[in-house]
């Protein structure tokens, strides 16, 4: 299965990080009375996480929705251990994998914010971004300041 450039996370994705039954044990664990799938809420935090991320960097251009591609397996990271953190408040890591991978998909992150990081593919439906450009006024008025000698004490 050959990946599209900007794709949207699926649980499928996720399934690639846990067991069926651990992610259903972690889903129920993470869930309270009358709340949404705390699994999709984890999915949307994270996939606004990485494109503010990629649109941090003025060279980068978002799609319409998802995230880049090259940059899944990273925000899979990032998912994993909040996924894990939801249910139980501690990551469940025998040998500490799944904090590393967490801690490099962030060092990851901070470089695709400072246009660092890896190539971002540009989407075949990219979205304007605006970014703040700051006013600036000059305040004039019409008096000529004319110095001469009899002005210039003090410069």
């Amino acid at each position: 299965m050959a990946l599209a450039d900007w794709l949207e996370i699926t649980e499928a994705h996720i399934r690639t990080r846990f067991s069926s039954t651990e992610l259903t044990a972690f889903r129920q664990a993470a869930q309270i009375p009358g709340d949404e799938d705390a699994v999709a809420g984890i999915i949307d935090v994270v996939t606004a996480y990485v494109r503010g991320n990629v649109a941090a960097c003025s060279r980068n251009q978002l799609a319409e929705t998802g995230i880049p591609s090259t940059l899944l397996d990273a925000a899979l990271d990032l998912i994993t251990v909040r996924i894990m953190q939801r249910a139980h408040g501690a990551i469940v890591d025998v040998d500490g994998e799944r904090k590393k991978s967490s801690e490099r998909a962030e060092a990851l992150m901070r470089q695709v914010r400072e246009c660092n990081g890896p190539w971002i593919p540009v989407p075949d439906d990219p979205v304007t971004i605006t970014r703040p450009v700051l006013d600036i006024t000059y305040d004039t008025n019409d008096r000529v300041q004319v110095f001469g000698y009899p002005n210039q004490d003090g410069l």
